[in-house]
């Protein structure tokens, strides 16, 4: 594969998301054109190792210049991907790539909520998707449906460095915006979709007891069983339930 990309314009907006402290995804902010900076490439963001392992086991891109954490999407083409996954999660999401699945984010969890975010080109293959996951009936598994993904902003300094940063004005709901948004994921997964719709898969989640009483003690009954969760949704991926992606 090429690691020459195509150029995604001398002032340009990209994308990796967080949407909480223990998210990764892909997201989009303006930069102003900066003199004498060379642009950016969807290389410089989603195809080198912009994120790196903590003594926790976490993995993410670090801090911004204000202290917030931040973390970067990978493409599944990048060939180091696997050393941007952590362990825990890192089974599920080769099973969902080894089918051709697009995922755009994934967390272990520490030590709680394990969560993997998957892309689709149409709201009709995210449902049936999700219908095959809730037949399931597996415990603690949730499933939120989200239309943007878009929350680090990207740009270069005056010496030429990419800096990403959490200061990010995005508004899903602004054309532009999401044009942008479609545009730099379609550069990361090499596919030429009109629009992405996202899936959000999660297990034994952090609920807070007073507000969310009954899904706050799940999450303590099965928290020790976390692994054998995942793996189940593993297996299901890999099982002959879930179709092959070819989209």
């Amino acid at each position: 594969m090429s690691k020459k990309n195509k150029i995604l314009h001398e002032s340009i907006d990209m994308f990796q998301s967080p949407i909480s402290a223990h998210e990764v995804v892909i997201e989009a902010r303006n930069v102003e054109k900066q003199e004498n900076v060379k642009p950016i490439e969807i290389y410089d963001i989603s195809f080198k190792k912009n994120n790196k392992e903590f003594s926790d086991g976490r993995i993410f891109g670090g801090y911004d210049s204000q202290g917030r954490y931040y973390a970067i999407t990978v493409s599944p083409y990048f060939d180091e991907f696997e050393t941007q996954i952590e362990k825990g999660i890192r089974g599920l999401v080769g099973a969902l790539r080894g089918k051709g699945y697009l995922t755009c984010s994934s967390c272990y969890g520490h030590p709680k909520r394990a969560m993997v975010a998957i892309c689709f080109p149409t709201k009709e293959l995210r449902g049936e998707f999700s219908q095959i996951l809730r037949d399931e009936n597996i415990p603690t598994l949730e499933i939120q449906y989200k239309e943007s993904m878009a929350n680090v902003g990207v740009g270069v300094d005056k010496s030429g460095h990419v800096k990403f940063t959490k200061d990010l004005e995005f508004d899903h709901t602004f054309e532009p915006h999401r044009k942008m948004e479609v545009e730099t994921f379609n550069q990361t997964f090499f596919r030429s979709y009109d629009e992405y719709h996202f899936l959000q898969v999660t297990l034994v989640d952090d609920y807070h007891p007073y507000l969310n009483p009954i899904k706050a003690w799940k999450t303590k009954k099965y928290l020790p069983m976390k692994d054998e969760l995942i793996k189940r949704v593993t297996d299901l991926i890999l099982s002959d339930k879930v179709p092959m992606f070819i989209y």
